[in-house]
């Protein structure tokens, strides 16, 4: 008589059980990289007697120093996206790509802190950006203020203030990450252009 009670109880249970390891487990996390985007010099590549161009400090906000995807959702508000991770830190990220870009926009060897090993730094470029967010199906906004430096020259420096904004792809994540991509890859050709007119 008392059988059937006991199984309810007992299915009652195990549905409880299974209900809250779906919960637990949640949605899968995803983790997104910066690549860098192939694009043609916008000048000829000029020779530099195997000088190197230093990338600096990549400074970055206080609020994108973070695993999660920072997403603007006003003005004045962001969201973090618990599921949407950087695969390594924004700020390697970003100095890994731009050395990447201004090799390619240069014909020019690019390392990133190379003062640590014995290399012959030409050119130093450092940069802190203001802003690097956006959101799906919107825009990419990257405001940065950047120094072009000859170091063995006294000469002054090249000092810039560059605002730049991408459209983004509807969908996942991918879409902003290429975005932010494509948005460093405009400031290296800006980088670039600059890094022209220099003396060799």
């Amino acid at each position: 008589m008392h059988a059937f009670p006991e199984r309810s109880v007992l299915g009652i249970f195990l549905m409880a059980l299974l209900m809250l390891s779906a919960c637990a487990s949640g949605p899968a996390e995803r983790f997104y990289v910066l690549e860098a985007v192939t694009a043609p010099a916008p000048v000829r590549p000029q020779p530099t007697d195997g000088f190197v161009i230093g990338i600096g400090r990549i400074e970055i906000p206080a609020y994108l120093n973070r695993p999660q995807i920072v997403t603007r959702v006003q003005t004045n508000e962001l969201k973090l996206n618990e599921y949407a991770l950087w695969a390594e830190p924004l700020e390697h990220a970003v100095s890994r790509v731009m050395a990447l870009d201004l090799a390619a926009l240069t014909g020019t060897v690019v390392e990133i802190d190379p003062w640590r090993r014995a290399r012959r730094v030409a050119y130093r470029i450092s940069a802190k950006l203001e802003r690097l967010d956006g959101v799906p199906g919107g825009e990419a906004v990257l405001d940065v203020q950047w120094v072009l430096e000859d170091v063995r020259r006294e000469v002054p420096p090249i000092t810039r203030d560059t605002h730049l904004v991408r459209p983004v792809g509807k969908g996942e994540f991918s879409s902003l990450a290429q975005a932010y991509s494509e948005l460093i890859a405009d400031f290296s050709r800006e980088v670039a252009q600059e890094f022209a007119r220099l003396p060799r």
